[in-house]
C-alpha cells in the first residue's frame, strides 16, 4: 500500500511517501511503514492512536483526545521525557485505505511544540 505522511512540527512541515502494510478489520487498523529512522507502526482503535517507532530512534506515543500521556523518545544521543496532549484524532478508513488525522501538543523540559499529522493510505 502507498502511505503518504504529511506532518508539521512547530514551524516545519514534512511530506513523505512510503510503501507499507495496512490492515483494517472494520473498526481497528494497523499501519506499518519504514522511514529514515526505522519502522513506524500505528495502531488505531476507537478514540485512540498508538504510534511506535523502532530503529535508530525509539518512541511509543499514545494519543487520546482530551488526555495527556507520557512517553520517552530515545535517540543514539540520549533520551527525552515527553508528554503528548492530543487535541483531535479522526480517521475515515475502509479495507481499501483512507485518511488518519491527529493534532497534538508535545510538552518537553524546555517548552512545547504543536504537531499535526495526516496519513493517506491507498493502492
Amino acid at each position: 500500500m502507498r502511505i503518504a505522511v504529511s506532518s508539521s512540527a512547530g514551524d516545519e512541515a514534512f511530506e513523505n511517501v512510503y510503501s507499507g502494510l495496512y490492515e483494517f478489520d472494520g473498526e481497528n487498523a494497523v499501519i506499518k511503514y519504514p522511514d529514515a529512522l526505522g519502522e513506524v507502526t500505528l495502531v488505531l482503535r476507537p478514540g485512540r492512536l498508538d504510534l511506535t517507532r523502532r530503529g535508530s530512534a525509539g518512541l511509543r506515543l499514545t494519543l487520546i483526545p482530551g488526555k495527556a500521556t507520557a512517553c520517552v523518545y530515545t535517540t543514539p544521543h540520549g533520551s527525552m521525557d515527553l508528554t503528548a496532549a492530543a487535541r483531535a484524532l479522526s480517521w475515515d478508513l475502509s479495507e481499501r485505505g483512507g485518511t488518519v488525522e491527529a493534532s497534538y501538543t508535545l510538552v518537553f523540559t524546555h517548552g512545547t511544540q504543536e504537531n499535526k499529522i495526516k496519513i493517506t493510505i491507498d493502492d
